[in-house]
């Protein structure tokens, strides 16, 4: 990655840290629609991202890093690029067992993401 792209994927999660974000867990679930920025605490890991709707699914982009103190300069981060098909998610989980499920909607017009953690998710299929 250059200089300039750590400089600005640094500067999005700095704000991240310092904007609104929902713990996982807190509530049931956030709806976002199409290039609204996401980002959630989950366990020890903060994910940033947006989505796009492409050939009729959800194209998610997730940038995942550790939780950063506020005021301080986030860590380096991992980005994770998945299509999700309408009707279907894909589960994050933290090693302390938090976890994030990302439901894309219907028509791929909606992306649900749902905090909680991992004995639940397995304990609702």
């Amino acid at each position: 990655m250059t200089r300039t792209g750590k400089v600005l994927l640094g500067g999005l999660l700095f704000a991240a840290v310092g904007a609104f974000t929902a713990e996982a867990g807190e509530r049931d679930a956030a709806v976002y629609r199409p290039i609204q920025g996401l980002n959630h605490h989950f366990g020890s890991k903060l994910a940033v991202g947006y989505f796009l709707q492409k050939d009729g699914a959800c194209a998610v982009s997730i940038f995942l890093t550790e939780n950063a103190d506020e005021g301080m300069a986030p860590p380096p981060a991992s980005r994770l690029q998945v299509k999700v098909a309408p009707g279907e998610d894909v589960k994050l989980n933290s090693v302390e067992g938090k976890s994030l499920e990302l439901k894309c909607g219907a028509g791929a017009a909606t992306l649900e993401v749902k905090g909680g953690t991992v004995q639940n998710q397995y304990a609702l299929r």
